[in-house]
């Protein structure tokens, strides 16, 4: 069965934990995708001599991104948050920073830094920067399957399996999808992604 391996790698990082403020070198959370990190670690290298450059999110589960997406719907003031399968958080290419720390840097210095190095800011978050290797934010999941792409009929239904769904209807309809029980590329894309497997590189 085909699987997506996104391989990930540590970063010595200033870690805070926003529920308990807690300050950690050590949380799993500062692990970056293998791909950008020779681009995250120039923007890390120009600013961690700030004592208040610490981040607050890079690597996630699944589980811990439903938890958020599910949190934000409940509480949209907190601002918006990606479904599963959808955040770059997933995959290691994005990261949070505690802006309220901000004090001895340049906020627009800090975004043009990351702007040359591929890590694209949002606006409506002003926190989030994601690598978009594709060069498109909305092809992103699909190039980063597109070596695994298609997938045949018996990989599908093991991908179902392993998803823990019945049904490819059963899952279409989980994950926001178009439910004709056709396991189209949004559907391998999404089963993809879900079943993807990190690999500390």
């Amino acid at each position: 069965m085909k699987i997506l391996t996104i391989k990930v790698k540590k970063v010595d990082v200033k870690f805070i934990n926003l529920l308990t403020g807690i300050i950690s070198k050590n949380d799993r959370k500062s692990f970056i995708n293998i791909k950008c990190y020779d681009n995250f670690m120039k923007i890390y290298d120009i600013f961690n001599k700030y004592d208040d450059f610490i981040f607050t999110d890079m690597l996630r589960t699944q589980h811990e991104q439903f938890l958020i997406y599910q949190d934000r719907k409940r509480h949209p003031e907190k601002g918006i948050a990606s479904g599963p399968t959808k955040s770059m958080h997933l995959y290691g290419k994005a990261f949070d920073i505690y802006t309220k720390g901000f004090k001895n840097i340049n906020y627009d210095e800090f975004v043009k830094i990351c702007k040359e190095n591929k890590f694209t800011g949002i606006s409506s978050e002003n926190w989030h920067f994601q690598f978009i290797e594709s060069g498109n934010p909305f092809e992103e999941r699909k190039y980063m399957c597109k070596d695994l792409l298609p997938l045949s009929q018996e990989d599908i239904m093991n991908h179902i399996k392993l998803a823990g769904y019945n049904s490819i209807k059963d899952f279409q309809s989980k994950f926001g999808l178009v439910i004709d029980g056709i396991a189209g590329y949004d559907t391998q894309i999404t089963l993809l992604l879900y079943n993807s497997v990190i690999e500390i590189a």
